[in-house]
């Protein structure tokens, strides 16, 4: 999501187009967040800065003839492409009226004329595929159909074949909750502490979280250390869970994904059975993560590790890509990047200052821009776990 698509989403919430609420949608389905477009024209800048980012969205490699706009709610978009941009527009009825000359389409058109068809809000496609039938059925090509805003679950729709491009999906209107749930849980217990549970059994990281889970905002595993968590797969999930709500904490699975992307959805509906969150490397790109589903992404940026490979070049890119993706609610870093995402910083010790396979440690006085700190044997090591748990908590908590 670009600045210009974000200044939309801030108008429209400001001037109340974007509505909290409960409310049933024309699909039939349900949904606290209503969009409506209508009053857009009432807001003559808001009205032509979308328009604008409409006409960016129009392909030029393509031969368009005319535009049009699904009856009614936009029409008005249409019509002030028509004159912004010289496209010759067309007009479409809902039904055919019983005067006049009962046209479905009004306007000046020919056969084989290719039309921009233009939509407001879709959810399931529906009246856009109603509208680009009606004009086939008048000898007309549809070629390309942008819409407004997409509440449509699936990143990349289509309709008849036809991509529908958007301005806005719902995912850059909904805030993300595990955010703002973590955020909650910082203030609530006055810790940014992550514990990284780097043990090798259910048992034992059973008992280590019955003594800090109180004290953690995050659970950090790599579940396939654990020896036997895929043994009792169904019920090790439903005690993490079940832990989970007891000590009100979220849990991350440290798996560091990077592959394709198709690959790595498959992996993630797995995961997901225990965990809100997955870490990644999106070193296949944009494309590969972008429609990601299920889960809330860390992206790593920086490892705390002696002779890491993730190079200036690499960590821009993935920022880049970090704060275009909804679902990617923070970054695993050691220095401060971005004030959109939540810095994620591990390494962190009291004691040691390196280990012998490469891993570095900081003071977490050094590393005081951290939304969390990640810490693992400092704690799990330790002698009693909840004091120490206790002393890092202390000493990394800021508001």
């Amino acid at each position: 999501m670009n600045s210009s698509t974000q200044s939309i989403i801030d108008n429209l919430k400001k001037n109340n187009i974007i509505q909290e609420g409960e409310f049933t949608l024309k699909s039939g389905q349900k949904s606290n967040i209503y969009i409506d477009l209508r009053k857009v024209i009432s807001f003559p800048h808001i009205h032509e800065q979308v328009c604008k980012e409409l006409v960016n969205k129009i392909n030029p490699d393509l031969k368009i003839d005319l535009i049009c706009g699904t009856p009614y709610g936009a029409v008005p978009y249409a019509s002030y492409i028509s004159i912004s941009e010289k496209i010759p527009m067309i007009f479409m009825r809902k039904e055919v009226k019983s005067h006049g000359t009962k046209r479905l389409i009004e306007g000046n058109y020919q056969e084989n004329m290719n039309v921009l068809l233009i939509e407001d809000v879709t959810t399931t496609g529906g009246s856009v595929a109603e509208a680009t039938s009606k004009l086939e059925d008048h000898g007309l090509n549809v070629v390309q159909i942008i819409t407004i805003v997409s509440r449509c679950p699936l990143m990349n729709m289509n309709v008849n074949n036809i991509p529908v491009n958007y301005l806005i999906h719902m995912n850059d209107i909904i805030p993300n909750y595990t955010r703002q749930d973590i955020n909650q849980i910082i203030q609530k217990k006055k810790s940014r502490i992550c514990l990284a549970a780097d043990v090798d059994t259910m048992n034992e990281l059973v008992k280590l979280i019955h003594k800090v889970g109180n004290d953690i905002c995050v659970l950090k595993l790599h579940s396939d250390i654990i020896t036997d968590f895929f043994i009792n797969f169904k019920e090790n999930c439903k005690k993490l869970k079940t832990l989970k709500q007891i000590y009100d904490f979220k849990i991350w699975e440290d798996r560091k994904l990077a592959d394709i992307g198709s690959v790595m959805q498959k992996q993630i509906n797995i995961i997901k059975e225990w965990a809100d969150i997955v870490s990644m490397h999106p070193i296949a790109g944009y494309d590969s993560v972008k429609n990601i589903q299920g889960i809330d992404i860390i992206f790593i940026v920086e490892l705390s590790t002696k002779g890491t490979l993730t190079n200036n070049n690499y960590r821009l890119d993935v920022l880049y890509i970090a704060e275009r993706i909804k679902n990617v609610i923070g970054i695993v870093c050691q220095h401060k990047f971005s004030d959109k995402l939540m810095h994620f910083v591990p390494g962190i010790s009291l004691v040691d200052k390196k280990d012998n396979m490469g891993q570095q440690y900081n003071d977490p006085k050094d590393r005081n821009f951290a939304d969390v700190f990640v810490v693992g044997r400092g704690i799990y090591k330790a002698d009693d776990p909840k004091v120490a748990v206790n002393k890092y908590k202390k000493l990394t908590f800021h508001e």
